[in-house]
Order: structure tokens, then sequence, then C-alpha cells
């Protein structure tokens, strides 16, 4: 007979406490202590930037405009969304990824009802940076940041608008 105890420690995973008997317990008890090694690595965004690529950015927002590219993608009259919002978020996303010292992760990219393409980074509760292309050169966008609150419009053209830059630093600083 094979016997285990488990508790759950601040990680939230299982951990063995008091005896474990036989073979496959101890067996349990070395993966579960491997497993509780691996969660308590951090990571960094160092790690995460290195996957921040083209390849990774077309994908993504070529699976959004597939989906979203046609009217009433959403089942209640969502507006299509056109092939300048497209390679406006693509360019955007570029310029991000090869802008001096912004260590940011990939953004959680949408389609709006309106037909815009929105970028969402969000580091933690109460710490979230949107920005919405609407593929006619206008980048809106809003932040909160702890009790703090930010939004705004500006131009896209070749260079990333100073706010944007200002606001994902701050989020990631």
């Amino acid at each position: 007979m094979n016997v285990a105890l488990y508790d759950q420690n601040f990680l939230g995973a299982s951990t063995t406490q008091g005896i474990a008997l036989g073979t496959e317990s101890r067996i349990v008890d070395d993966i579960n202590q491997q497993i509780i090694d691996h969660l308590r690595k951090s990571v960094s965004v160092e790690s995460i930037i290195s996957t921040f690529n083209k390849e990774e950015i077309a994908t993504y927002l070529n699976e959004i405009y597939e989906e979203c590219s046609s009217e009433n993608w959403d089942g209640y009259d969502a507006n299509p969304i056109s092939e300048e919002a497209f390679e406006q978020a693509q360019s955007f996303l570029y310029t991000v990824m090869n802008e001096n010292q912004l260590n940011v992760p990939i953004p959680d990219i949408s389609a709006d009802p309106d037909g815009d393409i929105s970028l969402e980074w969000r580091k933690e509760h109460r710490f979230t940076f949107v920005v919405s292309i609407n593929g006619q050169g206008l980048i809106s966008y809003a932040g909160l940041f702890g009790k703090n609150k930010i939004h705004g419009t500006e131009y896209f053209g070749q260079e990333m608008p100073p706010s944007i830059i200002f606001n994902l630093r701050r989020l990631y600083s």
C-alpha cells in the first residue's frame, strides 16, 4: 500500500508532508518537488522579449485579420478590420519591437467591433496599457497605472509617438 499526504503551500502547489510509504509515493514526492522548484523560478522580461519577433507578430495579426476582416464578423454587426489597420498595427508592433531599450512582451491582440485593432499590455491588476489602431494614422490609447489613469490620441507615422513609449516604459519599469 502506498500513502502520501499532501498540503497546499504558498504557491498553491501540493507538497508532501508527513510520511511517504512505498516507491510510488517517493517518486510522486520527487516529481512534486521538481514542479515546485520550476514554479519558483522567475520569468524575466528579457526572456519574454526574446520571443517577440516579426514572425510571431505576423502570425498573431494574420489570425485576427483573417477572422475579422469581413462585415459582421462577431454576429453583432461589427465593422471589418481594414487592410490599412492590419498594416498599421504590424508597423506599430515592429516599431515597438525595435525601440531602443523598450523591453515589453507581446501584447494581447484583438479586434474591436468598430474595425480597430487593439493591443493590450497587462502587467498586473490595475496596471494596463491599451492601444487602438484604426488604420487612418491615429492611435488611441488608455492606461491604468494603479490609481492613475491616462488616455489620448496620437498620430502614428514613421516614428513611435513619445507618449506611447513613455507609457509602455511606465508599465514595465
